[in-house]
């Protein structure tokens, strides 16, 4: 799956500092976005939240650096909706 243009993460650099900024189609979606990476941030597997402005989300670049893998095992430690917590 490759998004639309208009949806593909974007290198933005105010006042110097490198930051992602992504769109996705609505606030609601960006707002999942947005609690799902404060869930994880203290795991330190993604990029830093930054700021959430109505459909976009802006996190800390990282360069060179790959996301951890998302396992099933830390899904379920972490996520509120899981029974086997």
């Amino acid at each position: 799956y490759r998004p639309p243009r208009e949806h593909r993460p974007l290198l933005v650099e105010p006042f110097g500092v490198l930051f992602k900024r992504m769109q996705v189609d609505d606030t609601r979606i960006a707002t999942d976005v947005e609690r799902n990476l404060r869930v994880f941030q203290a795991d330190g597997i993604f990029p830093e939240m930054v700021t959430r402005y109505e459909h976009e989300i802006w996190t800390d670049l990282i360069l060179g650096a790959k996301s951890e893998q998302m396992t099933e095992r830390l899904v379920r430690l972490r996520c509120p909706c899981s029974s086997e917590n």
